[in-house]
């Protein structure tokens, strides 16, 4: 819930994707031996804008208000000019719909049972601390300004201050020119020929929100995947279970809100 749900006006606790969960019943004992997850149609569009009154997903408050000074400074969850941890009103991918906190919701209570979740569910340090990075990445990408004014036919627009740009490089792990070519350079393929050229500064915010949809949307899938090797029995293949098990499908679509 805290990685797929998000409040709407209609609800506080709203899922915005579909699930598929097959829960494996032992065809002799009739006793569940594991179940399976599979998921659909994240609202992606949400990670980027959000209707008024409404929230980005869950996790990402959860993470600002629960996550201790000394890592949300190594995160980049710190301004740089004086020293203090950003509000959630100063993310642009959080402000959108002007609602930072929901009474029915502790933020601060719901980060550490997710801290407690990843460790019934056996994740390692190093798959946490990636997790986290990839959320900071993304909060951060959302705070890159450009200047169009440098834009020509052969020169990019600019990043205007590079200290969020190059503290998301940091988090991906990744070399700064890389994202900044990412960010600001598109690239065709006409045959065996590459060409280059650079965005014009609508296409670049464009281009840096889809960056921002498409991580989270990869982490979201890993993060199913990843809880599917804790629920499923390791010590069957997926050959014996088809053949040992029966199945019950159950279905949860996202949509369906009371009025």
């Amino acid at each position: 819930e805290a990685f797929g749900n998000a409040k709407t006006v209609r609800n506080d606790n709203s899922s915005r994707f579909g699930k598929y969960v097959s829960i494996l019943v032992d065809k002799k004992s009739h006793k569940i031996q594991g179940a399976s997850i599979t998921n659909y149609l994240l609202e992606k569009s949400r990670v980027t804008v959000q209707g008024q009154n409404e929230r980005n997903y869950h996790i990402f408050y959860h993470l600002l208000k629960g996550c201790s000074a000394d890592d949300k400074k190594k995160l980049g969850l710190v301004d740089p000019n004086n020293g203090l941890p950003f509000d959630p009103e100063q993310f642009q991918y959080l402000k959108d719909g002007g609602c930072y906190e929901v009474s029915t919701i502790d933020d601060y209570a719901l980060y550490n049972e997710v801290q407690d979740s990843f460790t019934r569910m056996n994740f390692s340090q190093h798959e946490r601390n990636t997790i986290w990075r990839i959320l900071c990445a993304i909060l951060l990408l959302g705070n890159i300004r450009f200047d169009k004014t440098t834009l020509t036919d052969s020169k990019p627009c600019s990043i205007i201050g590079i200290d969020f740009s190059k503290k998301v490089a940091d988090l991906l792990d990744m070399q700064y020119n890389i994202l900044e070519r990412c960010l600001l350079i598109k690239r065709r393929k006409v045959g065996n020929d590459i060409t280059e050229s650079p965005l014009n500064e609508q296409d670049i915010y464009a281009n840096r929100d889809s960056l921002a949809r498409t991580l989270y949307d990869n982490l979201f899938t890993w993060l199913v995947k990843r809880l599917n090797l804790t629920v499923l029995p390791s010590e069957l293949s997926e050959k014996q279970l088809q053949e040992q098990c029966l199945s019950i499908g159950l279905l949860d679509i996202f949509g369906f809100e009371d009025p």
